[in-house]
């Protein structure tokens, strides 16, 4: 199983980054060997179409789910179509979320959502 992270950097330190088509980066995590691999968000230009382009990108990765903090409409409806689990609402660092996916405290998003739960700094 591999799992997509949006996020601002390119490490598990990095903090996660609300926008799933906006991020800069997106690190994936094979659930199996643990290995990680980095990707640069090269649709994070994009405008409106961005999250269907990421979400193209990543199910040629064999990305199985991705965590993020919002997903529009759109994008989420191609990781829906391409069969891509979506866990939303989430913030903190990549290892942070990781370790809460591990413990099965992620629930499964059943539609888009705009607003991430983000606490304000």
């Amino acid at each position: 199983m591999k799992i997509a992270i949006s996020s601002f950097g390119p490490n598990l330190n990095s903090r996660l980054n609300p926008r799933f088509g906006g991020c800069s980066h997106f690190l994936v995590m094979d659930m199996n060997d643990m290995r990680l691999e980095v990707f640069e968000n090269k649709s994070a230009d994009h405008g409106g179409s961005s999250g269907s382009e990421a979400a193209r990108f990543l199910a040629s990765k064999k990305v199985n789910a991705i965590i993020t903090g919002r997903c529009r409409p759109s994008a989420y409806q191609t990781l829906s179509d391409l069969g891509i689990y979506l866990y939303l609402k989430q913030y903190g660092t990549a290892k942070e979320v990781l370790e809460k996916y591990k413990k099965g405290q992620l629930r499964r998003a059943t539609g888009p959502n705009l607003k991430s739960r983000e606490p304000a700094d």
